[in-house]
């Protein structure tokens, strides 16, 4: 009862303190604002005479990690100290450093601190490999299964022209069996890249449950079959203008509701799965164009190529 009281007590000096500048004077009020620089929103702090800042809650910023609260922008040569009680008010502002990488162990000694990730927040990444990296990259994201930590892969800047079989699958052949790498939240594929290959239960990306994001790099030229076999939380995906040719079942995903292709591929770029017309099957079989539609599910004109720009939508 004694602390209530006291409390308000004190809650009515500060508001006295608004229209008394004597009152002002001996609460000595501060006002500490936090700059986020970007970064989720931050409350400011009002103190009162004697009184340190609180340490706030980290900030989040999309593809950065928070690296502390500074007295300066832009240099951030001055780090806060938490200790110290403010004379006067003040703006705090958030230090990023965006999540590059130029190795796989760099990255995995990053992903193995302490950190929170869901599906729906996966931590994002920027990775700069070539081709000889992607076995150890495919491990690191198998581990990550394991932790149940979840990324997304910003390899815009990697050097890879072949995107291979199994290219995020771990294959355990004392049992002959396969494990997707479902740590995989999205990808944006380098324009490095020429081929995406695939094959029967090898598709680059089969399997991998939780991939919701695909950006497929304009220097992209075939898709192998089953590349995207399975991926079933993609709803749409769009085919830069360089690709030709597009495998069996390659985009054979339950979810997928619209391809959008942004060039022109030849109607025999896309395989014709003639011994699984209902079950697997190529987009044709389950989509038409639309704007306006031409044909029906599994009748498109197959002697009529892709144009440009045009979205297929998926029929039930």
């Amino acid at each position: 009862m004694k602390k209530s009281y006291l409390f308000l007590v004190f809650v009515s000096l500060a508001l006295c303190a608004c229209e008394n500048p004597w009152m002002a004077e001996v609460l000595e009020e501060k006002i500490v604002t936090f700059n986020s620089n970007g970064g989720s929103p931050v409350p400011d702090q009002v103190l009162f005479k004697g009184e340190r800042v609180k340490r706030p809650t980290d900030p989040t910023k999309y593809g950065f990690r928070f690296a502390g609260w500074y007295t300066d922008n832009v240099t951030f040569m001055f780090p806060y100290n938490f200790d110290f009680v403010p004379l006067e008010d003040m703006t705090l502002h958030a230090k990023w450093i965006e999540n590059i990488f130029q190795s796989v162990d760099d990255l995995r000694e990053f992903l193995n601190t302490p950190l929170l990730t869901t599906v729906a927040d996966p931590c994002v990444v920027k990775l700069n490999i070539n081709n000889s990296d992607m076995l150890a990259l495919k491990q690191l994201l198998f581990d990550l299964v394991i932790e149940g930590k979840y990324v997304f892969l910003d390899l815009s800047g990697s050097v890879i022209t072949t995107i291979p079989s199994n290219a995020f699958r771990v294959i355990d052949a004392s049992n002959n069996s396969s494990y997707p790498c479902n740590s995989l939240v999205g990808i944006i594929i380098p324009d490095s890249v020429q081929s995406i290959e695939g094959g029967h239960e090898m598709g680059a990306f089969q399997g991998c449950e939780n991939l919701t994001s695909v950006t497929i790099g304009s220097g992209v030229i075939s898709i192998g079959d089953y590349a995207f076999h399975a991926c079933n939380s993609l709803t749409n995906v769009t085919i830069p203008d360089s690709v030709n040719s597009i495998g069996r079942a390659a985009f054979d995903c339950i979810n997928l509701t619209s391809v959008t292709f942004k060039g022109n591929i030849p109607s025999n770029g896309f395989a014709n799965d003639s011994y699984f017309p209902v079950f697997l099957g190529d987009l044709r079989d389950k989509y038409y164009t639309g704007n306006p539609p031409v044909g029906t599910p599994g009748t498109y004109i197959a002697t009529q190529m892709v144009s440009g720009d045009i979205t297929w939508t998926k029929q039930p």
